[in-house]
């Protein structure tokens, strides 16, 4: 009993270890990994992005028809041709432009009169990491670029000491800058090293970066704030509110105290698989071809889509670049695609903004709560029920779980799952390991004592074929050897039966092990008498012999022993015949002995019985003498009869064993 605690302190002690590793890489490598994956087979397949949103990307075809980087009034032309002859409501660039047209500075002075023109294009702008050596940037840029960047966020968090990561806004032309209403960060997550994780796959979108006692908006932030004419927020440790009560919107929070606000994104069905857009999308090549027709016009695009302006009228446009030019291959790894454009993830910010759905993930105190009630409920099983009970009960409660976690995976709830399942497949490994070293213990003790009650070949016999355990036996030749005790039943009568008992015990011990050293079965003790058989072919007479010789020495000893403790002499006598026997299973099915019957053994009683009758010790059988008569020394007692035959026998006297 007390190994066995032993052992369960052990197994508990390596169980709470390995689950402790389990739980943090699996909550840090694998979770993420294994909810992408049914984001992707399940949940994101419901419903396309909305189809107030399109895209208008700067694509490899757009790149065939004018050679990049385009102009500056290029941009003036389409954003122009979108804003006021198609009516588009807002539009979002998904782009920064950080140096003047390298081409003409005419077409930066038409693209700025547009700027100012402009009442709702969203430009975007990108921030300076610290030790990149970002360009000294003039005292009066952050004045009108602050008010460019109107979001007001107010701090409510708990902890006030935010680390700065960014060391600026990237330079832009200052007349650029001047000319523009609006800027938005189009920070995704790739350049915040706590937002991305390491298999470099985004889930979160940063609402708003932190820089120089500031908060900066992203440019879904910006795009949400312009429709629904609000621009402030409060910052909580748990989520980005809208002071606007009527909104009724929060942003949740990925993460406490952060150097910014980020949140998990809710997914859609693509429209396109090959480059991921869950909006519909459009090549900017057929939206600057179609700014340049007449009113009213409508042209065919190179898939054989009819292209018009009502298209996008009352629309929210992102427009962003997504092909094979260097600046332009703007493709990152989401949950729904290994390729999905970036312009797309702005979008699918916004979209989740106006549909104020977001998906969250469960905290860690919520996971190790979910998962300690699993593995005490798999414990419980295990401990109180069979094997078989145990594991289907704990499978049932796993296939449970996972259409919780399903569940709530499609109502845009994280849970962990794939750690619980770790720990489950750890948590019976561990409970059956236990089990098994434990019934093991169990069997070897059962083992010992019913070898206490049968002999170690019978036992043997019994445990190597124990699911066929049935009456019936062979036929076969063997030795049969009895060892009585001489007179017995008159030494015990003058001893305390403790003490007859501790004499038997030391005699019964002592030839024990002689007779296994010979390949006997020890069958039953008959009081006093020992039955023993020798089966081994080419073998038996001689192992009966050799034992009987061994046996009647160490009585000897025994003698002497005894003598010197003032115990009574105790003498034996030895009988021996060879021949066919019956060995196997005799009784009933319920109650059943292994034991040997036949003539072999009745005669072998009775030539033991000739010791007393001839005073000698140690006598065997005619069969018995001739198997071995090249082995001993002998004296022919007589020929004998034999209770139950017809026939005398010749018994011999063993005097020498020949070495």
């Amino acid at each position: 009993m007390k190994k066995n605690n032993q052992l369960k302190f052990i197994l508990t002690i390596f169980f709470f270890i390995f689950a402790g590793i389990i739980f943090c890489l699996s909550n840090e490598f694998a979770e993420l990994s294994v909810s992408d994956f049914f984001i992707r087979k399940f949940v994101s397949h419901k419903a396309h992005g909305s189809e107030d949103i399109v895209l208008i990307v700067i694509d490899d075809a757009s790149l065939e028809k004018i050679r990049w980087p385009w102009r500056r009034d290029l941009y003036s032309e389409m954003f122009d041709f979108l804003e006021n002859k198609a009516g588009a409501k807002i539009v979002l660039f998904d782009a920064v432009l950080s140096s003047p047209d390298p081409y003409s500075k005419e077409a930066d002075k038409k693209f700025y009169n547009y700027l100012k023109r402009s009442k709702n294009l969203i430009l975007g702008f990108d921030m300076c990491k610290n030790g990149n050596n970002c360009v000294t940037i003039p005292e009066n840029y952050y004045s009108i670029f602050n008010k460019k960047c109107y979001v007001n966020v107010s701090d409510k968090k708990n902890e006030k000491k935010i680390k700065e990561v960014y060391s600026g806004v990237m330079e832009m032309p200052l007349e650029f800058l001047d000319s523009a209403v609006s800027f938005g960060s189009v920070i995704v997550m790739d350049r915040i090293p706590e937002q991305i994780n390491n298999d470099k796959v985004i889930r979160t979108y940063s609402n708003i970066v932190y820089f120089n006692g500031k908060y900066y908006p992203s440019l879904a932030l910006v795009g949400y704030s312009k429709l629904t004419n609000t621009d402030k927020y409060i910052l909580t440790d748990k989520a980005l509110y809208s002071q606007d009560k009527a909104l009724n919107i929060k942003f949740p929070s990925a993460a406490v105290n952060s150097q910014s606000n980020y949140t998990y994104l809710k997914w859609y069905k693509p429209y396109d698989e090959n480059n991921y857009y869950s909006h519909k999308e459009y090549s900017a090549i057929d939206i600057l071809n179609l700014s340049r027709m007449p009113d009213g016009s409508k042209i065919t695009s190179k898939s054989g889509e009819v292209i018009s302006a009502d298209l996008f009228k009352d629309k929210i446009v992102f427009v962003g670049g997504n092909a094979k030019a260097q600046s332009l291959d703007d493709k990152l790894g989401s949950p729904v695609s290994p390729n999905h454009a970036g312009v797309d993830i702005q979008a699918t910010a916004l979209n989740n903004y106006i549909d104020n759905t977001f998906t969250q993930k469960s905290s860690l105190g919520l996971n190790i709560f979910i998962t300690a009630v699993i593995l005490i409920l798999s414990f419980l099983a295990i401990y109180f029920l069979t094997p078989m009970v145990s594991f289907s009960i704990s499978t049932s409660i796993l296939l449970l779980y996972f259409i919780v976690y399903l569940t709530c995976l499609n109502n845009d709830y994280i849970l962990n799952f794939i750690t619980v399942f770790f720990l489950e497949i750890l948590l019976f490994a561990f409970a059956y390991i236990y089990q098994f070293k434990v019934e093991g213990d169990k069997k070897d003790k059962i083992q010992k004592a019913m070898g206490k009650y049968l002999s170690t070949d019978v036992m043997q016999r019994v445990v190597k074929d124990i699911d066929n355990i049935s009456l019936g036996g062979k036929k076969t030749e063997a030795t049969i050897m009895f060892i009585d005790i001489r007179k017995f039943t008159s030494i015990s009568e003058n001893m305390a039966a403790d003490e007859v008992t501790l004499l038997l015990n030391e005699y019964f011990t002592t030839i024990y092990p002689i007779i296994t050293k010979y390949n006997g079965v020890l069958n039953k003790f008959i009081g006093d008498a020992v039955l023993t058989i020798f089966e081994a072919q080419e073998t038996h007479a001689k192992d009966a012999i050799c034992c009987a010789g061994e046996v009647l020495e160490q009585v000897k000893k025994l003698q002497q022993k005894w003598l010197g403790e003032g115990k009574p002499k105790i003498d034996v006598g030895v009988g021996i015949n060879s021949g066919d026997v019956f060995i196997g299973n005799i009784g009933t099915q319920e109650r059943m002995e292994y034991t040997v019957i036949g003539d072999t053994v009745n005669t072998a009683s009775r030539i033991e019985g000739y010791n007393k009758i001839y005073k000698t010790k140690f006598l065997i059988g005619e069969y018995t003498y001739e198997l071995v008569k090249d082995m001993i020394d002998v004296i022919k007692i007589n020929q004998v009869t034999i209770r139950g035959k017809s026939q005398k026998i010749n018994i011999y006297e063993v005097l020498r064993i020949k070495k």
